[in-house]
């Protein structure tokens, strides 16, 4: 469900955050048998290709899961760790062979850039709420932070401190008051926001509780995501906490990969003429140089022309050029000039301001 967002309450479009392990996942081992390890594989696999291509594109795409299937034709690498007993298959998978798969797929593309997320999270239990911040110690945290990192998502928790105790309250985070969170968030340079919220009491209805209530308490989970002047939201009932807390996060990662993905463009052959302003010596050259390269929908990149402290540049991308604008957005070495926002020549280039 999607709900309007006062725009008093906008959140910064410009702070994004470098997920380097997208084409990396952690598997749990039962053994290192050749059928295990080749589940495994498989699971490995397909939690990769969700990180990048979301969850319903390995749903309903035939060739996607043909491709699971054959996971060791994508692999690059992969090892064996433990913790507290607990084996863990570590494997990485070829970015090339993966972004190739997924444009013959025609699949949507989530890329390397992501928001940066700020979950508020309330728990209520036995009539008392409670705050789980960044310091907090316990097994929901690390549930959510499992799961994002399952989904390539970059979440933090807020301190909780006096800073954000003066500005933000428990009422306000149960009440899921959207202007108060947002302005909350700014501190941790969150792009996209999140009440989630845990209740065992206030938010469950007296039917759900059938037989056997006192062994097997039921529970509530919903949460709501304000992520560009939009709002989102879930709700979940049932007895398995760390189950919905996983669904609510892989909801919420589905939203964002709706709003920031791409298509990869079959042919490969189109370009963005881009003029940058404020370049003022041959190091900033070199690092627009490599920024640009570094960006996954750009395969090359030209200097076309400079003009005192301008610089015109070719970028061959492999995505429309609508996605790549969209991209940009998200980036905070560059800015936007007035005039991208109001030009309507596809042909002309778009100015930005190098922020390095």
């Amino acid at each position: 469900m999607i709900l309007p967002v006062c725009l008093m309450c906008t959140l910064n479009p410009s702070k994004a955050v470098e997920v380097d392990d997208l084409y990396q996942a952690k598997i749990k081992l039962a053994s290192q048998s050749r059928k295990d390890l080749s589940a495994a594989q498989r699971s490995a696999f397909k939690q990769v290709l969700v990180k990048i291509a979301g969850s319903a594109a390995i749903e309903d795409n035939a060739q996607l899961k043909a491709a699971i299937r054959k996971p060791n034709n994508y692999l690059n690498q992969f090892s064996y760790s433990q913790n507290k007993g607990q084996l863990f298959l570590l494997a990485s998978f070829e970015q090339d062979k993966i972004n190739k798969l997924l444009q013959q797929a025609q699949v949507g593309i989530w890329g390397k850039h992501r928001p940066l997320t700020t979950i508020w999270l309330i728990r209520e239990y036995d009539e008392q709420r409670s705050l789980i911040g960044d310091l907090a110690d316990n097994e929901i945290k690390d549930t959510i932070y499992t799961q994002a990192f399952n989904r390539g998502l970059p979440i933090n928790f807020p301190l909780y401190d006096l800073t954000d105790l003066m500005s933000v309250s428990e009422t306000d985070v149960w009440g899921r008051f959207s202007q108060t969170l947002i302005a909350g968030s700014e501190r941790y340079m969150a792009e996209s926001v999140v009440s989630l919220r845990i209740s065992y009491n206030t938010l469950v209805d007296s039917s759900m509780c059938q037989s056997n209530c006192d062994e097997v308490k039921p529970l509530v989970v919903d949460w709501s995501l304000w992520f560009r002047d939009k709002q989102y939201v879930g709700n979940y009932q049932g007895t398995d906490e760390p189950a919905m807390l996983a669904k609510a996060i892989n909801e919420i990662s589905d939203k964002l990969f709706e709003n920031n993905s791409f298509v990869l463009a079959q042919d490969n052959q189109g370009f963005l003429d881009l003029e940058l302003i404020d370049i003022q010596s041959m190091q900033q050259f070199v690092d627009i140089n490599t920024f640009f390269n570094d960006l996954s929908l750009v395969s090359d990149v030209r200097l076309l022309r400079i003009a005192g402290n301008k610089m015109l540049f070719r970028l061959n991308i492999s995505a429309s050029k609508d996605a790549v604008k969209q991209a940009l957005k998200l980036e905070r070495k560059i800015e936007a000039l007035d005039e991208f926002f109001t030009q309507t020549d596809d042909t002309q280039p778009v100015t930005y301001r190098w922020k390095g």
